[in-house]
């Protein structure tokens, strides 16, 4: 993840095609017609050695034939000859490259690797190999093949297809949206997604962001970059593939559910970006997006109004399957609608208004529909006639909604489809910025768009309740040690009695089985369950089996010990004849449970090839893939994100009650759910695991059946003690301390987490005025939930904060490291509660911001402070930081330490 010299791309003010060419239909010819068409005031350099000019344009033999170095080097020539270019710009100091040739056939990673062995030891940025080039609004630059100029705007566009972005490109010229940047990504060998999205999110041209995927590179890189954009602008990303079927043997149900394109769809929307699924979706996300202001405020109540009924149910229809609301109105909006409407109008939506209406009075509802609370937006569907005003209507209809969203602080978005196709009544919208569509269903699509944006939003900041104490006493060590025992052993399957271990430890209610070897110790078994249970069951005990039902090997509702004698007898017998290469261990006793007035659900931990851990939800069973009522996340999940996983499930509904049925214990289900993202955070050797059914009642949950796979060769975080195969990185419970002031009194100091925002707003009150200002450069007036909620959400791939807590549970201190996207360097920032100055705290806290960033090899700690906090500048002298004052603003000093070689074990308080 780096920016480094991607601004040589864009801003390129010498660009070099090595392949151009003067022959029609080439690539070398393509581009070079397009950069010659738009040269931007920027130096052009044509390279081939078989030509002399091309296309009147000077050609130089080779790229070293040059007298000055090129920014950018686009390189159209055969794949063989492309790595042998690639060491001439870097032997050149080229500081940037598009390859547009690809590898076709044979091992295709070939070539991206003996670009990136060429470029090696150098600042050469390369994008491609398959790269179509790229587009620059700012400085003009065209290295593309797209067949017009790009429309500047304020989209950004990133595509591995070049032909995506060049159908892209060509739809944004005939509605007449805008791109501030188009990237055709290719085959990524150097410059990748994360890259661009980090590049995008940062610039200031750009509004919203467009991306056109089939694969993503590092999923940590790409949930980290995607995240960080989602929260300062909108992403809608279009990934295809999504049938794709698995390489290789499933075991688990969990395993089966857990598609490849049910692990993406759940990293999308955890990232906060809006999925579309086909080009129409993109297109109608995109022209909501650009047109509509302020999309990251809008609500499900859609208001439709239209010409024509049938336009208006078809637009209602579409609305409703796709979780929309149709709008009520308030008494205001009625009152100045109701002259108008047809006769016998209910007051619901859609509205139909006659055709033959005078047009001033189709321009009062519509006013009048803007101007209602009661909705969030405002479907304007019209199909004109000859009783219309065409042309003239479409005019009047642009002029009200500038005039209506051109003053207004939170203006309401309004969407038209207008179902002509007259030129002239299109380009009154166009011209007039109006977010149109082809259909009513296409604006319903783009109105539901921004609504689910806006509710990414909000979930992105939501403070969640606090996790589970005891899930921080649960002794990780012991489950590790069962697994590495299994492993140890050639185990894949831990047996029963570790199963109902490691579900014990991590306080997951479950009918532990008795493990029995033969008839005899089954039906002992069978006796002492029987005493408290009506009946119990027996499995076949073999780790060959992992669907013993399959193979007849469950015997259910036995009420005596001697028919569970025989039971185990016949299982052996049964199992042995179906399977007779199969281990068998012996029988497991479990007691049968009742079930009436509860649900089986499934709670289960797949590994995807891509984004490895993730968590599995829904209606359980033996049925469970029939049922299809799953839905996916990846963990770590609190317990807002393990409520908001189970409501995206059908089975969400019976779980709250139904037809005389009492509500069942939905926060219970919650609770496991986070329990099972812990032990996957705190035991990477656990790969794979069905909690199947899982039985839920009004009183809580209880597992029926379990079965967990374990893998050598997980080994944790090396920083965070955790599962390294995690997408997200989760809370890095062994950066915890407990620190001792001057006075003698101990301090716990702990990673920062998303649930501590009420402790942050306390902090802040008992925080001294000034010493606000000094930390935030300027006096706070308000601190919002959504100012905290950006310190208090961390993404610890990408940052850290640590926060002091007294013996009463007060924030009293917070640090926090923001690292670059190269990871190179961390910013400092550091406050501590007024009264509580002079105790040494922040000296020890910046001493484990530096032990930190020691740990994540961070090159240097940088900061700046006011000039005037002396006490700042003075703690950081003594830690070893060089100081030096800006220049430009002489009041700020650059606070800097180099982190090589730094022993920070070395410092005290008394240094």
């Amino acid at each position: 993840m780096s920016l480094h010299n991607l601004d040589a791309f864009f801003g390129a003010q010498h660009v070099a095609l090595i392949g151009a060419s003067p022959r029609a239909g080439s690539v070398g010819r393509a581009f070079a017609e397009n950069l010659l068409a738009e040269p931007g005031g920027r130096r052009l350099s044509f390279v081939n050695p078989n030509h002399s000019d091309v296309l009147g344009h000077p050609c130089v033999p080779a790229l070293n034939a040059l007298h000055a170095v090129p920014d950018l080097a686009i390189i159209a020539t055969p794949p063989e000859s492309v790595p042998g270019l690639i060491a001439e710009a870097k032997l050149a100091g080229v500081r940037s490259a598009v390859v547009v040739s690809g590898c076709s056939g044979g091992d295709r990673g070939a070539l991206r690797r003996a670009m990136r062995a060429a470029a090696k030891g150098s600042d050469l940025r390369i994008l491609g190999p398959e790269s179509q080039g790229l587009w620059a609004a700012a400085s003009g630059l065209n290295a593309t093949l797209a067949v017009a100029p790009p429309q500047p705007g304020t989209l950004g566009l990133i595509a591995q297809s070049g032909a995506i972005m060049n159908a892209v490109l060509d739809w944004g010229n005939a509605v007449k949206v805008g791109f501030s940047k188009a990237i055709s990504l290719g085959d990524a060998s150097d410059v990748d997604l994360d890259d661009l999205l980090d590049h995008l999110a940062y610039d200031v041209r750009t509004r919203a962001i467009l991306v056109c995927v089939e694969t993503i590179g590092d999923p940590r890189r790409f949930y980290s970059a995607a995240r960080a954009a989602a929260k300062v602008k909108p992403v809608v990303i279009l990934k295809s593939g999504r049938h794709r079927k698995p390489e290789r043997k499933l075991a688990t149900h969990s395993a089966l559910l857990a598609t490849e394109d049910a692990a993406y769809d759940a990293a999308i929307q955890r990232a906060g970006l809006l999925r579309v699924h086909d080009l129409d979706g993109l297109f109608d996300a995109a022209e909501a997006l650009v047109r509509l202001k302020r999309p990251s405020e809008t609500g499900k109540r859609l208001a439709i109004v239209t010409n024509d009924g049938g336009i208006g149910i078809l637009a209602a229809d579409r609305l409703l399957d796709h979780g929309g609301t149709l709008a009520g109105l308030g008494d205001e909006a009625l009152a100045s609608i109701q002259p108008f409407a047809p006769l016998h109008w209910s007051g619901t939506m859609p509205l139909d208004l006659d055709t033959a209406l005078p047009l001033e009075h189709h321009d009062t509802v519509i006013e009048a529909l803007i101007d209602d609370p009661q909705n969030d937006a405002v479907l304007v569907a019209y199909s004109p006639n000859r009783l219309s005003g065409g042309v003239e209507q479409a005019k009047r209809l642009a002029d009200l909604i500038a005039r209506k969203t051109k003053d207004r602080s939170r203006p309401k978005p309004v969407l038209v489809s207008w179902l002509e196709r007259d030129p002239d009544a299109l380009a009154a919208f166009d011209e007039g910025n109006v977010a149109r569509f082809r259909t009513p269903g296409d604006a319903v699509r783009g109105f539901l768009d921004i609504s689910r944006y806006a509710s990414a939003q909000r979930e992105l900041s939501e403070t969640p309740p606090a996790l589970p104490q005891d899930l921080a006493s649960a002794d990780v060590a012991r489950v590790r040690s069962i697994c590495d025992g299994a492993i140890e052993q050639d185990r894949t399957w831990l047996n029963p009695t570790e199963v109902a271990d490691v579900l014990a430890t991590y306080g997951i209610a479950h009918a532990a089985p008795i493990r029995a070897a033969d008839a005899e110790a089954a039906r002992q078994a069978a006796d002492t369950l029987l005493g408290a249970h009506r009946a119990v069951a027996v499995k076949i005990d073999s780790p060959d089996l992992p669907h013993k039902s399959d193979v007849g090997g469950v015997v259910l509702d036995l009420a005596h010990p001697e028919h569970v004698a025989a039971a185990t007898d016949g299982l052996f017998e049964r199992v042995k004849a179906r399977t007779p290469n199969t281990r068998i261990e012996g029988v497991t006793v479990q007691p049968m449970i009742d079930t009436s007035g509860g649900l089986e659900l499934i709670l289960g931990l797949a590994d995807d090839p891509v984004f490895g851990p993730v968590i599995v939800f829904g209606r359980g069973g033996v049925a469970v893939e029939a049922i299809g009522d799953t839905t996916l996340d990846l963990p770590p999940l609190d317990m807002r994100l393990a409520h908001q996983m189970i409501e995206r499930t059908r089975v969400a509904r019976l779980l709250k009650g139904h037809r005389g049925h009492s509500p069942l214990d939905e926060d219970a289900v919650a609770d496991g759910l986070v329990r099972l993202s812990q032990l996957s955070a705190d035991v990477p050797q656990l790969r794979r695991l069905d909690l199947n059914p899982v039985l839920v009642t009004a009183s809580g949950i209880m597992v029926l059946d379990a079965r967990m796979q374990v893998e050598r060769g997980a080994v944790g975080d090396a920083t965070f003690d955790t599962n390294p195969r995690f997408t997200i990185r989760p809370y890095p419970r062994n950066w915890e301390r407990r620190l001792g002031l001057k006075d003698g009194s101990q301090v716990f100091v702990r990673p920062v987490r998303a649930e501590d925002e009420p402790a942050f707003r306390d902090f802040f009150a008992k925080t001294d005025r000034e010493d606000l200002r000094l930390r935030f450069f300027s006096y706070v007036r308000d601190f919002s939930h959504k100012f905290i909620a950006r310190l208090t959400q961390i993404d610890y791939a990408r940052d850290m904060a640590f926060g002091a807590f007294d013996g009463s549970g007060e924030l009293i201190g917070v640090v926090r490291l923001h690292a670059d996207p190269e990871r190179e360097a961390g910013e400092y920032a550091i406050l501590l509660r007024s009264d509580l100055k002079g105790q040494g705290l922040g000296w020890l806290l910046m001493k484990l911001v530096i032990e930190y960033g020691q740990a994540e090899r961070f090159k240097r700690i940088e900061g700046q402070v006011l000039a005037e906090n002396t006490t700042m500048l003075s703690m950081c002298q003594a830690l070893g930081f060089s100081l030096k004052r800006d220049h430009n603003e002489p009041e700020i000093v650059e606070c800097k330490l180099v982190l090589d070689g730094f022993d920070a074990g070395s410092l005290s308080r008394e240094t």
